[in-house]
């Protein structure tokens, strides 16, 4: 993971996997942002049903506009298996993902 500042429209996402943990066992998902392109996500605590969901959303805060850099904010809504009705889970762009050359 790059440790340089990096942004991504939000526009772009067209999917997103499981990460390995991060420090502490925080969750991480990866977010890919466009080929061969994709930033990693970390959150805040647990997010419940994050791991085995087939979709996910993010909503980011009207000061943030349509991207995200790398240290922000945002929030990944996880549709509850039950109702349906989405956890809203508190996560930051930890940065993008570079493949070792």
């Amino acid at each position: 993971i790059s440790s340089e500042r990096s942004c991504f429209f939000t526009r772009t996402i067209r999917g997103y996997s499981e990460a390995p943990d991060g420090p502490g066992g925080a969750e991480r998902i990866y977010v890919d942002t466009g080929p061969g392109e994709r930033h990693v996500l970390e959150t805040y605590g647990a997010c419940p049903e994050l791991d085995w969901n087939y979709r996910i959303g993010i909503e980011t805060r009207p000061a943030a506009g349509i991207n995200l850099c790398t240290g922000d904010t945002a929030t990944i809504l996880v549709p509850r298996s039950v109702d349906g009705r989405p956890d809203r889970c508190a996560a930051r762009v930890i940065g993008k993902v570079v493949d070792p050359a």
